[in-house]
């Protein structure tokens, strides 16, 4: 019985992220709101998220593709609690889900 090998997964080294992006999202501490994040299916961009951040990142080099920093003045307590890539008219984009203190909550579509 022969037995059949895969190949492994070619696997890059640590990209480091662009310091735009070290600086909004910030450093962690203890306590602090933590990161969240994933990789597009097409495995060439990454998403990040923190506290009222949301990053887009290139996977080969790092650098930021998108950002935006969710914002409502009466609320500060506006966060992202969650993110679902999804496919509109052909276009990757991603839906956001937005957490308040305030208010039941928002979605947001973020291409």
């Amino acid at each position: 019985m022969k037995i059949k090998t895969n190949k492994p997964f070619y696997v890059s080294e640590p990209k480091q992220f662009a310091d735009i992006t070290k600086t909004i999202l910030g450093e962690p501490k203890d306590g602090d709101v933590p990161f969240f994040g994933d990789v597009f299916d097409n495995g060439s961009l990454a998403w990040i998220v923190r506290g009222d951040s949301l990053e887009v990142v290139a996977t080969n080099n790092g650098n930021r593709v998108a950002h935006w920093k969710f914002r409502d003045s009466s609320d500060r307590s506006l966060h992202v609690n969650s993110v679902k890539e999804c496919l509109i008219n052909r276009s990757k984009k991603l839906l956001v889900g937005l957490r308040s203190s305030t208010s039941q909550g928002m979605l947001c579509l973020f291409d």
